[in-house]
């Protein structure tokens, strides 16, 4: 490595072209870091006596070794793309005023800062971005139209451009490219086959503006390719990925690693536990490019198992179903056992029958559980180690011996949980149901939409615009505000059983005129127009059934409705 201070200017006007490597993360500097830079040039233009300002480090590799003498320097960007992008942009506004002032500095602008005049090379760009920035400075670059673009390079440079309207009503344009000679930087020249461009990056990113775990990952599975497999695994593999999960990326990662593991404790460091993953899966020099490619498209692969599951968007039908059902409970602990079961459904161990039944298996563990109130902390273990528990031979993780039934070990397993592990059975599901204040759970509407829909065949499946509520109401908290009618059906004992019985299951209901029925009377709730006899629900023409509603109508339901979500939520008897 040679390392050292040089003048930002003088690193800029050598015969250099700056190459972003493929996998390095898009321009992404807001106007905030334009302003910062905007205002370290300022302050020099407004204190000469200001000798230097030092900007940061620029770090880079010679992309094929020492070049010939006389040569242009191809060098990869380890470090300072997100400066010398925004400093090109501003070299691209100053020629531009130099041009329209008919100043000599245009010229010295393009040749010593934008592009290398006496290259030979295709490309005679200083720097050569990636992916569509590139697309968007070379637009930039020839003066060409670029339309209304939302990205960060055009957002920035009609910023700068801004910005610099106004410095240039402070200063001359000759002032303003001659201070920028004091801006310092450390140059940091990593050697061809000697330096480790890796241990580099991630030193130089302990500080500054993080990154996040999906690129120091993908970082550090492609830096240290050759140029062209780089590009190879980064478009078959990496940048498909990136586009298919976009901001859920890092989670994807983070399930990956723990179905990997299968350990019940949290990963703290997610960087560091993928590279020991990936050590493990390339440990032979030899075949080095075929582990890596075949680790990548083992993480693509996942990667579309993880999208299948979130979006419900398998090719079976009542895959999706159950996808759709499980989604809705809004819990992810499951993701590392479902990615293992897609895995083998994906070789074709499993049916999408099986696939279907192991997420209901999944669905009423989770939803059982949460009726019942059992703190959820402990979830994450239990499905993060699951899937070893129940292996039955010491092959790696990856290979599963299906001697018997996956969905029967599976229940086998989640059912031999004790305390918070355990998977609730019929007598305490339907305990809690009866006689847990459920209005207000976070599955109350969901619940109640459920029974719903096997109540009748004809149900909808859309419950937009649908309430919860209270057969016997609440009358703003103060049972003294229930009717004389209210209270003559409750009996004397009105205010214990209302106090017992009013946000159980046993009295709630969906609606969609909840204002209209309000603190009304049983008698005309029911008989009202689009009361409970006119509702399309199969659940409020149930209620209507009954002539009086009181404890023992209200229990009476209950227990209905209990048998019903036993049915739904089903806990798997004979295994």
């Amino acid at each position: 490595m040679k390392a050292g201070e040089e003048r930002f200017m003088d690193l800029i006007r050598k015969d250099v072209q700056f190459k972003v490597p493929i996998y390095q993360r898009l321009y992404d500097w807001k106007k905030s870091h334009c302003q910062t830079l905007i205002d370290d040039i300022l302050q020099l233009l407004r204190n000469p006596e200001i000798p230097i300002h030092f900007m940061g480090s620029i770090v880079y590799i010679d992309e094929k070794g020492p070049g010939l003498i006389g040569s242009i320097r191809e060098v990869l960007l380890i470090d300072g793309q997100q400066r010398i992008t925004t400093f090109t942009l501003i070299f691209l506004i100053l020629e531009e005023v130099a041009k329209k002032e008919n100043n000599n500095l245009a010229e010295e602008i393009r040749n010593k800062c934008l592009i290398n005049p006496y290259s030979k090379l295709e490309n005679k760009n200083k720097l050569i971005l990636t992916r569509n920035d590139n697309k968007l400075l070379e637009m930039l670059l020839r003066g060409q139209k670029y339309g209304d673009n939302s990205s960060n390079i055009v957002e920035n440079y009609e910023y700068l451009k801004t910005q610099f309207e106004k410095i240039l009503e402070e200063f001359t344009l000759n002032e303003i490219y001659e201070n920028l000679s004091r801006i310092m930087v450390v140059d940091v020249n990593l050697l061809h086959g000697q330096d480790n461009p890796q241990q580099i990056f991630e030193s130089l990113n302990a500080t500054g503006k993080a990154l996040t775990d999906a690129d120091l990952i993908r970082n550090f599975l492609l830096m240290n390719l050759e140029s062209e497999f780089q590009n190879k695994i980064y478009l078959n593999y990496w940048h498909p990925m990136e586009e298919l999960l976009g901001d859920g990326l890092i989670d994807f990662l983070e399930f990956f690693a723990y179905m990997k593991k299968s350990i019940s404790t949290n990963i703290k460091d997610l960087y560091k536990d993928f590279k020991i993953l990936f050590y493990k899966a390339v440990s032979n020099e030899e075949n080095e490019n075929e582990d890596v490619e075949r680790f990548a498209e083992q993480l693509l692969q996942y990667a579309k198992y993880y999208d299948t599951i979130l979006s419900a968007t398998d090719e079976s039908n009542e895959v999706n179903t159950a996808l759709t059902d499980l989604n809705h409970l809004n819990y992810y602990s499951h993701i590392p056992l479902l990615l293992r079961v897609f895995n083998e459904y994906e070789k074709g161990d499993l049916t999408s029958n099986e696939v279907h039944d192991i997420i209901k298996v999944i669905e009423s563990f989770l939803f059982r559980r949460s009726i019942c109130n059992i703190p959820t902390n402990s979830l994450n273990p239990i499905f993060r180690t699951l899937w070893k528990k129940i292996k039955s031979s010491n092959e790696s993780l990856d290979v599963f011996n299906m001697e018997s039934s996956l969905k029967n070990k599976i229940i086998s397993d989640l059912k031999s949980g004790d305390r918070n592990k355990r998977w609730p059975d019929d007598d305490e599901f339907k305990e809690k149901l009866v006689y847990n204040d459920l209005y207000l759970h976070r599955f109350d509407k969901l619940l109640l939409e459920e029974l719903e829909k096997i109540s009748s065949k004809e149900s909808r499946k859309d419950f937009t615009g649908f309430s919860v509520e209270h057969v016997l109401p609440q009358t703003s908290g103060d049972p003294e505000k229930l009717t004389d009618d209210w209270k003559k059906m409750l009996g004397s004992d009105y205010i214990e059983i209302r106090k017992k019985w009013l946000h159980k299951m046993g009295n709630l209901t969906l609606t969609g005129y909840n204002s209209e029925l309000s603190d009304s009377f049983f008698d005309l709730k029911k008989n009202m127009v689009n009361g409970f006899k006119d509702s399309p629900l199969k659940l409020n023409l149930d209620i209507a059934k009954y002539d009086e509603w009181n404890e023992k109508t209200i229990l009476d339901r209950s227990y209905k409705l209990a048998a019903k979500a036993i049915n739904r939520w089903s806990y798997y008897d004979g295994f």
